[in-house]
């Protein structure tokens, strides 16, 4: 497998985290290569159109870029944000899945943020069931709200289809959400692994795209991530829970808190 993943320049750290996370991780027949980002200099010099923030267009315009190289590709791609992380069984997993896949589809997302509690809850209670039977299974996102575009695979027949669809001249709208826009309205077919197979690093708290003031937010969503992560370490992250403070947890919060992680535990056992 041919994967990608887009880093700034200056972004030495997250280069070299994804790059020793992906050796760490890595079987035969499987590639890393580096696509540098567009950065923010390049909007303005470019004066490119839209009103999404100078980041979000440089996102948008990295990951537009990326395909467009591999429009001819004969074989499916993996883009990567440098913010994604491999676990020890994702190359593995995705070469046995690719070996029995038997539906048609487009884009496969092996992780994805949650960003609704509803959803959140329906995916614990579906991770509990799967585990215990060690499957893996594709949901599909036409059917579920969704953002991000952390880890993502492009099937070679379709790319051309991905490309047209994102070639816009004004960035409006972020990459991912487009991408949950043309999935929701049938023009792809989209899916996500099930628990997701790859994660997000330590680095995802530190967006480069993302404003300062919706950190607590995206910590939070990003903690889920990693939780509802096939591989996840259940003790790194009752660490990191510790950071979320008082002041995001209200006293009905924390009482609806306790009666629904009474229902989702495994000790739990409904009638």
């Amino acid at each position: 497998m041919k994967c990608f993943y887009i880093n700034l320049d200056k972004e030495f750290t997250r280069r070299a985290n994804i790059e020793n996370n992906f050796l760490d991780n890595k079987i035969e027949g499987w590639s890393l290569n580096r696509y540098p980002a567009i950065g923010i200099d390049y909007i303005k010099e470019n004066n490119i159109k839209g009103i999404q923030r100078d980041g979000q267009k440089a996102c948008y315009l990295s990951h537009k870029y990326l395909i467009k190289e591999n429009i001819n590709s004969q074989s499916p791609i993996f883009i990567l944000e440098d913010d994604a992380m491999f676990g020890k069984n994702t190359c593995k997993i995705l070469n046995d899945l690719f070996a029995a896949i038997n539906f048609e589809w487009d884009i496969l997302f092996t992780d994805v943020c949650v960003p609704y509690p509803e959803q959140m809850i329906k995916l614990i209670r579906m991770r509990k069931v799967l585990s215990k039977k060690n499957n893996i299974i594709y949901l599909n996102l036409s059917e579920f709200i969704f953002a991000g575009t952390t880890a993502y695979i492009l099937n070679p027949k379709s790319i051309k289809k991905i490309l047209n669809l994102i070639d816009v001249k004004s960035i409006d709208i972020p990459i991912d959400l487009l991408l949950r826009k043309l999935i929701a309205d049938k023009k792809l077919k989209g899916f996500v692994t099930f628990p997701f197979i790859t994660t997000i690093s330590q680095d995802s708290c530190f967006s480069q795209i993302q404003p300062n003031n919706n950190f607590k937010t995206d910590y939070i969503w990003n903690l889920f991530r990693q939780m509802i992560w096939l591989e996840r370490n259940v003790d790194n992250i009752k660490l990191k829970i510790k950071m979320i403070d008082d002041e995001m947890i209200d006293e009905n919060s924390k009482i609806y808190s306790t009666i629904i992680s009474a229902c989702i535990s495994e000790k739990f056992t409904p009638h």
